[in-house]
């Protein structure tokens, strides 16, 4: 029999500063669960702490003596150790939490809760030591560190999601896509994508394998059980790419499409999800420029021994196939014929077999009574980079003058925009901002420029691969810039002289590893509000004489405490001014609140009670107040008001599923396609998927116009987009890595 250990446990504060510092302690003994006996001194001076510490320890060997011994129970020593835990995370102390919360397990496995919690701790130190303040300088050694905390969270989850319900596990993939895939891709583009170093691409093989495998052997475990039933079905083989994610291996990931064949094989016994497997088959082979191991996958699939698989081949192929083959109506009419004995796994196939057919039942008609006129053939531009892949192909038709014109930038003269040394390739535009003195500042990730009207281009700032801009905020003197970094740090660019005044670490400046919020005060003064773990409110100003101040005004520290604390940590959001009756002529600001849900889960709950600063007292306070004015642009609906529109109510409750599926699906390509507006030279537009429009004036119930002209397009539907406006190029689109000059050449007849 093994006997249960004491736990001797203590918190201490510090107050003030010099001799001023007072100190705030507790001391506490406990013995399974129990508590023996519990100290407490406040605002002791620190010379008196040996004393009390001595007192305490004298008081705690007593304790021991008198109470002997209690038997190991491993369920209350479990619960204890879990416990602990939870107080070291509640601290941000997750390294410590974790080696409880493992501790707690080998103790006693069968609480498999504790796989859970475990996972969201390796999910925030995998995001730490990627990109966050455990980052060192030897980025390759802490790279190894985050991804190991990746492998012992994948460890976690092949325990955890064994003991819950088999449908669930399909979100908590798509869930690890977001919160643990963007910090290692992020942290693998830090590198140079085309030759990063042999160890990163090792860690990054490793990690894209090990998720995979997990995945795929999970499904096919609950398909060989017996376990796959329809609704479990439906969840696991929602999406047959899940189990990728956002992180691709450097050199390629010659197991996708392995996992992608045994992902099939299981769906292939469930009729129900042919579908899936039809838009498996399409996306490959709609592709125009194949790698081998997509040749190789297609003609597995061709020669699939399983029926479902050949069925769902021949569709593809009949479906793409051009209206003119030789025996497509036979083709197609068979194929309608055979789907119709498969319960409910074809949604939308039926009817574009139906279009499909009736289209080429029309076009053998038209051939046998009429010479059609034929369609102008149109002018194609295939667009590649400088590897010789394809951006994106425009198909102009010539009808009539366009209304909007793209060109790309990269082929404007006389100047190159870019040159060796510019790095947008590889990351991105991520502002661009037209300056009053005829020049744009240029921003990427890592680097500010500066170009002139000729289209020179210079570096004024560079960052290291480690950090990334994040914030921009304009106001009438300064261009203040948030920096995410171990390094705090806040730059206010003067677009006049174009010189930078910095606040760091050596004005009081605290960390920033996480993000930082900017909001403008008064001239020259803005209210910076800080994220890493835990939170600070601070108040940066420049003085008409260029010199440089920061006062911290507030810190929450503890960094998952309760919801109605200001002492709680919380990521901001919005930041605005509002009033209140009771507090006239007070200057008050509100900011919106995300508190996480649990260590490493980036689905942050959204607070009803908005963070108050109190800018003429000093007081802070957690609210209700009223909410900013809506910035949405026009015609863009947001989530909420898609579900809450009649159109969308009335769909929903005539209980019809297609129905209502049509519905949501035309509302959210509304809400897709006017997104991004941009107001220019007083008409705005919206920049949409399928082209521009000029936006009408709701007030009078105007509709949007559709602009006569092709917009760039792109693979890639949640890629970045975005319109600028320049005084070297007018208008600026970008989509993903590529920039395009905008004209307009509005009719006589538009508003």
């Amino acid at each position: 029999r093994t006997s249960l250990p004491y736990f001797v446990r203590g918190t201490y504060r510090n107050e003030g500063k010099g001799e001023d510092r007072r100190l705030n302690l507790t001391m506490e003994l406990a013995l399974g669960g129990k508590t023996l006996y519990s100290s407490s001194a406040e605002s002791l001076p620190p010379d008196e702490i040996p004393q009390y510490l001595e007192e305490a320890a004298r008081e705690i060997s007593r304790k021991i003596s008198e109470t002997g011994s209690l038997e190991f129970d491993p369920l209350r020593e479990a619960v204890e150790m879990a416990a602990r835990g939870e107080s070291f995370r509640r601290m941000g102390e997750y390294e410590k939490a974790l080696s409880f919360y493992e501790s707690a397990l080998l103790v006693k496995p069968e609480l498999k809760v504790y796989h859970r919690e475990a996972m969201g701790l390796c999910k925030v130190l995998v995001h730490e030591y990627l990109e966050g303040s455990k980052r060192t300088k030897d980025s390759i050694a802490s790279g190894q560190i985050g991804i190991g905390y990746a492998m012992r969270m994948f460890d976690h989850l092949e325990q955890y999601m064994r003991s819950i319900y088999p449908g669930n596990v399909q979100r908590i993939f798509t869930d690890i896509s977001n919160e643990m895939d963007n910090p290692v891709q992020r942290f693998q583009g830090s590198y140079d994508f085309a030759d990063p170093p042999l160890e990163v691409q090792e860690m990054v093989n490793d990690y894209v394998e090990r998720k995979q495998e997990i995945f795929v052997s999970f499904v096919e475990e609950v398909h060989t059980r017996g376990w796959m039933l329809p609704d479990i079905a439906s969840s696991l083989l929602s999406d047959l790419n899940s189990f990728s994610g956002f992180v691709h291996s450097p050199n390629g990931n010659p197991k996708y499409y392995d996992c992608q064949l045994r992902l099939l094989a299981v769906a292939a016994d469930h009729p129900s999800e042919l579908f899936r497997v039809v838009r498996a088959i399409r996306g490959v082979r709609q592709k125009n420029d194949r790698t081998p191991e997509e040749e190789k996958f297609l003609s597995e699939i061709e020669a699939s021994p399983y029926e479902n698989i050949r069925f769902a081949w021949d569709l593809v192929d009949s479906l793409d196939a051009p209206d003119d083959r030789q025996g497509l109506l036979e083709e197609l009419k068979n194929l309608r014929e055979r789907i119709n004995s498969i319960p409910g796994g074809t949604p939308n196939i039926p009817q574009e077999l139906d279009r499909k057919i009736a289209k080429v039942e029309s076009l053998e008609t038209s051939s046998q009574t009429t010479n059609l006129k034929p369609e102008p053939t149109p002018e194609v531009v295939v667009e590649r980079n400088e590897r010789g892949m394809r951006l994106a192909s425009i198909f102009t038709f010539h009808k009539e003058t366009p209304e909007v014109t793209f060109k790309p930038i990269r082929d404007l003269g006389p100047n190159p925009f870019w040159g060796n040394n510019f790095d947008e390739w590889k990351y991105g535009i991520s502002q661009w901002v037209k300056l009053d003195n005829g020049m744009d500042l240029v921003s990427t990730w890592h680097a500010l420029y500066a170009l002139d009207q000729n289209g020179d281009l210079v570096e004024i700032y560079r960052l290291s691969s480690t950090e990334r801009f994040r914030t921009f905020l304009i106001t009438n003197d300064y261009i203040w810039i948030g920096v995410i970094s171990s390094k705090p740090r806040v730059l206010a660019l003067n677009p006049k002289t174009m010189k930078f005044i910095v606040f760091d670490s050596e004005e009081g400046l605290p960390p920033t590893t996480e993000t930082v919020s900017l909001f403008a005060l008064s001239r020259g003064e803005v209210l910076a509000v800080g994220y890493f773990d835990r939170t600070w409110i601070g108040k940066l100003n420049v003085t008409e004489q260029g010199e440089k101040h920061f006062e911290l005004l507030h810190e929450a520290r503890n960094t998952h405490g309760p919801p109605d604390e200001v002492e709680t940590a919380f990521r901001p959001g919005n930041i605005w001014r509002f009033e209140s009756e009771d507090r006239p002529g007070e200057e008050l600001i509100a900011i919106h609140r995300a508190l996480s849900r649990s260590p490493g889960d980036n689905t942050e709950r959204s607070s009803p009670l908005a963070f108050v600063l109190n800018l003429s007292t000093g007081e802070a306070t957690l609210e209700k107040v009223p909410a900013p004015e809506s910035e949405s642009s026009p015609s863009a609906l947001g989530l909420g008001e898609i579900f809450e529109s009649e159109e969308y109510r009335r769909a929903r409750a005539s209980r019809d599923f297609k129905k209502e599926q049509e519905v949501r699906e035309r509302l959210f390509q509304k809400r897709r396609e006017f997104q991004l507006q941009k107001e220019i030279d007083g008409r705005r537009y919206a920049f949409g998927w399928e082209a521009v429009w000029l936006m009408g004036d709701q007030a009078k119930g105007e509709e949007p116009k559709r602009l006569n002209g092709q917009i760039p397009s792109s693979p890639n539907i949640s890629g970045v987009r975005n319109v600028f406006l320049s005084n070297r190029f007018g208008v600026v689109y970008q989509i993903d890595r590529n920039l395009y000059q905008v004209q307009f050449n509005l009719k006589d007849d538009r508003p």
